[in-house]
């Protein structure tokens, strides 16, 4: 059976070639998203790595400062002396611990696994940083995420340990 257009002819038969275009275009599509989701999924951990990287350079500058403050009477000449030099460290930190947590909050950071393993470490700054920075709103989206932690886990925190 052949219908006839002036112009277009149709037959009742099946094209190899058309149905190779077909599957061509099927499986190009196909991996295409498999790329997309792979380089996402690269792209937040690069993101998050390089976050990280800087929060930990900044806390390691003042970890053992941090020690020696805990051992001090707060109002003693030293122990305002180390405040000075461990609170532009820790302002650092907390800044890009709340980004991190600005993007996992937003969704721009979605791979549960990355989330996980950072979860614990965004809250240990918090907690090692938060007698130092008297301004709560410097830690907006890590509050935020601190009740997001806790609704998942309970109220407990995780246990800090300085080595």
């Amino acid at each position: 059976m052949v219908i006839e257009l002036p112009a277009i002819v149709f037959k009742n038969e099946i094209d190899v070639g058309a149905i190779t275009g077909i599957a061509a275009l099927i499986a190009t599509a196909i991996s295409f998203a498999i790329t997309y989701s792979r380089n996402r999924k690269s792209e937040q951990i690069r993101i998050v790595s390089d976050l990280w990287y800087k929060i930990e350079t900044s806390m390691n500058k003042v970890h053992n400062k941090i020690e020696e403050y805990d051992k001090l009477d707060s109002n003693s000449e030293e122990a305002k002396k180390l405040w000075l030099e461990i609170y532009p460290n820790t302002s650092f930190a907390v800044g890009q611990a709340d980004f991190l947590s600005y993007l996992i909050l937003e969704k721009e950071i979605t791979d549960k696994k990355v989330i996980n393993y950072y979860k614990v470490e965004i809250i240990t700054v918090y907690l090692l940083t938060k007698k130092f920075i008297y301004d709560d709103t410097s830690f907006g989206y890590i509050l935020k995420f601190k009740d997001k932690y806790r609704k998942d886990f309970g109220s407990v925190e995780p246990e800090i340990k300085l080595d």
